[in-house]
């Protein structure tokens, strides 16, 4: 008997169907003098272009597929960063609405204070203080909003303002 036994390093033969493929001259000498540069067979160069270009593993489109990360990656930062931006605009409209209201009762309880013939150097004088202050708060890393409480059902921080 003259059977082949398989064993277990024995592989089986692959299989292949002839395929006629025709290709312009241009291209046939391209593939002849890439096949001598890489040292591979024709079928070898054909058939791996050709599995790469079934499963989508081409060079193209691991580029494709990088583009894609990178598209999805700036999304997800340009949506960060919205957030970031919403979060500053609603803090500026906090502070403007609570600094306006804050100068109107200011006015209201200092108005008795002001002397007509003096109004302007007083309101000049207050207003330097009033600088002087706010500036020495916002050193020390003091913010409005670190006196807001429960604003946006966050707990409230800790103020650095010492009074």
């Amino acid at each position: 008997m003259n059977s082949t036994i398989l064993t277990a390093k024995a592989k089986p033969k692959l299989r292949r169907v002839r395929v006629y493929p025709r290709l312009t001259l241009d291209v046939r000498k391209r593939l002849t003098e890439y096949c001598a540069r890489k040292g591979l067979t024709e079928r070898d160069i054909i058939e791996e272009a050709i599995r790469q270009y079934l499963d989508g593993t081409g060079d193209s489109a691991k580029v494709l597929a990088q583009l894609e990360r990178l598209a999805l990656a700036i999304d997800a930062e340009r949506e960060r960063r919205d957030g970031a931006h919403r979060e500053v605009h609603r803090a500026i409209e906090v502070l403007s609405e609570v600094f306006g209201r804050f100068m109107r009762f200011w006015l209201f309880v200092h108005a008795a204070t002001f002397e007509r013939p003096t109004t302007q150097e007083a309101a000049e004088a207050m207003y330097e203080q009033f600088a002087v202050k706010v500036a020495e708060y916002f050193r020390r890393g003091h913010r409005f909003l670190h006196d807001l409480p429960n604003l946006d059902d966050k707990r409230p921080t800790q103020s650095v303002r010492k009074p």
